[in-house]
Order: structure tokens, then C-alpha cells, then sequence
């Protein structure tokens, strides 16, 4: 977060931050990887969290071929391993993973790990399964949500010169948009503009009710902030 609230300010734009959910990560299961990595054929990462927790650990692994969601989860992976990184190119997430790489893949009668957050990859399981892909799946953090304030949450969205919400995940998504609710300010937060860097947290947004939502370019941070300048 602290680091796109620099670049914002980099283009003389003010970032404040709304906390809306902490990572707790798990040492028993980063113990359970450090040991069983390469013990597996496929190693699945479907979030960048996964990959900023783990980077020592995947640096090390000899034996298995990463497989992540999309183009920005693979470089950040290519940066730590000179093996291929399988992630699919014509979309992003786990239903275009699905269809348009792992289909494609041999994976009977091979081990294959899926390292997540806790509630997360639910669909991506179901297309695994229902195609007797088998895997094992193991969570390496869970998000521990905060609820907001409801009359700091108003004040936040009335805020004069707001030019709109970066929002990273489409867990905070449905959070967001759970608290705005609970605030009686729904309606008041469907009509902010909102960008992302992601297509799947776009659908997302305009499936909550969101009216306007803007896609930067590419999966990075850098994108964000130029499509932010683009609105002044």
C-alpha cells in the first residue's frame, strides 16, 4: 500500500489509505512448503501475496513448474526462478488459467500443490474437480477484515477533489462494498469511480453496482498512476 501512496505522490496526487483487511500469515504451512516444494510437479500460486511471502522458498525449488493467474503474478515469479512460468495470456485469474493452460496440460498422475489464502480459488477447484484433476491445497494466510467507521466512511467518500478508489482484490471488493451497506452509503459508493489493474476485480465491481470503473493498461502499479494522470 505504502508504496502506491509513493508513487501517487510522485505525480502530486495524495493517497489516503483505507484499512480494510490484514494479512496473517501461517509459519506451520510456510514450514509444510519450505520442506514438500519439491516434492511436486506443478506448484499453482493464484495471488501475488503468495509470491512476496514465499520468494526465498521458490528462489530454492528445484523440481516443480510454477503455474500463477496472470502476467503480473508471472514476473514477479520469473524474477525468482529461471524455470518457465505457466499463466494464461488472453485474461487473467483462475477461470482463464483453467481454460487456457490447464486444460492443455498432462496433469494425471501428477502432484500438483495449490499454494492460497484461506477462502480463496473456490471456482478454480471446482473446474480442477470436474475434470478429476487432483491437487493439494494449502493456505498460507488468511485476511483478517476490519470494519469502518460508518461517519468516517461518509466523510471519506465526500471528501472534495476525490478523484477515485484504486482497489487491489476483489475480497476488498466485496468487503467494501458490504461495509458501504452496513453504513447506509451504498448508493453513495456505487457512484465513485473506482480503477483497477484487474479484469476479473473490474466484473467484480460492475457486478456490485459500481457505475463507473476504469482498467488500467497493464498489472502493475506504474499503469495505475498513469491512469490516474490521464483523468486531470
Amino acid at each position: 500500500m505504502q508504496s502506491m501512496i509513493d508513487g501517487l505522490a510522485s505525480v502530486h496526487v495524495t493517497g489516503i489509505e483505507l484499512n480494510l483487511m490484514d494479512i496473517e500469515f501461517d509459519s506451520h504451512n510456510h514450514i509444510f512448503v519450505e520442506q514438500n516444494l519439491n516434492q511436486f510437479d506443478y506448484v499453482i500460486i493464484p495471488s501475488p501475496t503468495v509470491i512476496d511471502y514465499l520468494r526465498d522458498v521458490i528462489k530454492l525449488a528445484q523440481k516443480p513448474t510454477f503455474i500463477t493467474v496472470g502476467p503480473a503474478s508471472a514476473t514477479k515469479l520469473s524474477k525468482l526462478t529461471d524455470k518457465e512460468v505457466i499463466y494464461p495470456t488472453l485474461g487473467a485469474g483462475g477461470a482463464a488459467l483453467f481454460n487456457e493452460k490447464l486444460l492443455n496440460l498432462d496433469l494425471q498422475n501428477k502432484m500438483v500443490l495449490v499454494i492460497k489464502g484461506e477462502g480463496g480459488s473456490e471456482q478454480l477447484f471446482l473446474n480442477m474437480a470436474g475434470h478429476s484433476i487432483k491437487w493439494t491445497a494449502i493456505d498460507i494466510y488468511k485476511r483478517i477484515k476490519h470494519p469502518i467507521d460508518s461517519d468516517e466512511f461518509k466523510k471519506m467518500l465526500l471528501i472534495d477533489g476525490v478523484k477515485g478508489i484504486i482497489i487491489t482484490s476483489s475480497s476488498l471488493v466485496e468487503w467494501l462494498f458490504e461495509q458501504a451497506k452496513i453504513s447506509n452509503c451504498l448508493e453513495l459508493l456505487k457512484n465513485c469511480l473506482f480503477l483497477t489493474m484487474h479484469s476479473r476485480i473490474e466484473k467484480k465491481l460492475i457486478e456490485f453496482g459500481a457505475f463507473k470503473v476504469l482498467l488500467s493498461e497493464r498489472t502493475d502499479r506504474k499503469s495505475i498512476i498513469e491512469l490516474i494522470k490521464g483523468l486531470e
